[in-house]
């Protein structure tokens, strides 16, 4: 099973239409089960989910040098919400 996992782990990327909050608990959930002791260390952790992410916002966490997990979350759902929010006046103009 742990095979499993971690297979999914390295293959795994933010969906098209799926949203930051989905896509970082599938992640979390895959890191608890293969990284049961803690030794990926933040660096690789928080590497491995920017990677993932869409392009779009990948570039854009990456600029902020998240320094935790839960800070790259944060940050890429704040990016996603102003993307979404911004999606509507785009379609306006």
């Amino acid at each position: 099973m742990k095979n499993r996992w971690m297979s999914e782990l390295e293959m795994i990327k933010q969906n098209p239409g799926q949203s930051v909050s989905d896509y970082a608990q599938k992640f979390k959930m895959l890191m608890q089960r293969v990284d049961t002791t803690g030794g990926f260390g933040q660096h690789y952790i928080i590497s491995k989910f920017i990677r993932g992410l869409s392009p779009h916002l990948m570039t854009m966490v990456v600029g902020h040098s998240p320094q935790t997990l839960d800070a790259a979350i944060t940050k890429a759902k704040e990016i996603e919400t102003g993307f979404t929010i911004a999606q509507p006046v785009q379609q306006q103009q």
